[in-house]
């Protein structure tokens, strides 16, 4: 096991050769069962939810670590709006698993923040999503395409809109920053609330050439 940064457990302050002792990581909360292709959490063991089955993504898989509920949620909030940039390396941590889950070649694979408009981007100060990839990139092996998409629209949080609303608010969002693309890319974000966001950036990347495109997220709402 590859020692991290980090002296004590980020959330008991423990002594841990990683981010979270053992301890606190089993009080991560991960769903019994989930949708192999959106990762939504299913109330039974089924390959895929209803609505992939009727209308599948656009990305091809997407993997979580974590449900969006205390404290998963907590560290996110800590990360996002409290500048507590070490959560980064917790979640990277946790996702390693996943994200070797759906990487078949690494020398294949590129992984790709989530991007930020410059106008939220100013106001937060760093982009929380390119910080886990940051930490994932080292952790794995697997190499980061910073800037590869542009937010080149500001959109409203998908959380206040309406299923249709959410589609139309990031249609057009994302444009692609780059012309030599890798066989595989994995989109990566905090957290996977509707997932039209992730599958706006796949939509874009798949035009622009990419053969397969996942998705993964440190938490699934």
């Amino acid at each position: 096991m590859r020692s991290s940064v980090f002296s004590r457990c980020h959330h008991c302050l423990r002594l841990s050769p990683s981010a979270l002792c053992a301890e606190c990581a089993a009080l991560v909360p991960r769903p019994q069962y989930a949708c192999q292709r959106c990762a939504i959490p299913l109330a039974e063991n089924m390959p895929l939810c209803g609505a992939c089955q009727n209308q599948p993504p656009v990305f091809d898989h997407a993997r979580t670590a974590a449900l969006y509920a205390p404290p998963a949620s907590q560290w996110i909030s800590a990360l996002k709006f409290h500048h507590q940039l070490s959560v980064a390396r917790l979640m990277a941590e946790a996702l390693r698993a996943p994200l070797m889950s759906l990487v078949p070649e690494v020398s294949d694979a590129a992984l790709l923040a989530v991007p930020l408009h410059q106008r939220r981007l100013r106001q937060r100060g760093f982009n929380q999503s390119y910080e886990i990839v940051r930490q994932l990139a080292a952790l794995s092996g697997i190499r980061c395409l910073h800037h590869g998409l542009i937010r080149h629209r500001p959109t409203a949080r998908q959380t206040t809109l309406s299923k249709a609303q959410r589609v139309k608010n990031v249609r057009g969002a994302f444009s692609v920053n780059r012309q030599n693309w890798p066989p595989q890319v994995i989109i990566v974000d905090d957290v996977i609330t509707t997932g039209n966001t992730i599958n706006e950036c796949a939509r874009i990347l798949k035009k622009a050439g990419v053969q397969r495109v996942d998705a993964l997220a440190f938490a699934r709402a």
